[in-house]
């Protein structure tokens, strides 16, 4: 994907397993056209799609990814925590 296709959203939340962990951030995968249509948990590696009904609505396709996102509770895999932290160290 071309870098200005690149999207990076964040989550206003932090959570904690063994301590605090970095934040969390919603990354866009895939568009169609202009609108966001997958996106994914860069933590959990959760994976969000946009609702048919807002494919033709880039705002409210990215409104509804980043609120799927923000209702979601993050389960990292362990893999993902030791790569976050290693990330920090």
């Amino acid at each position: 994907m071309p870098a200005s296709r690149a999207a990076h959203l964040t989550g206003g939340q932090r959570f904690a397993i063994m301590g605090t962990m970095p934040e969390r951030n919603l990354q866009i995968a895939r568009f169609i056209g202009e609108t966001p249509s997958l996106a994914y948990c860069d933590v959990c590696r959760l994976t969000f799609r946009t609702r048919q009904e807002f494919l033709l609505d880039p705002g409210q396709a990215k409104q509804q990814l980043q609120s799927d996102f923000e209702k979601h509770e993050c389960k990292p895999e362990s893999q993902a925590v030791n790569d976050a932290l290693e990330h920090i160290r």
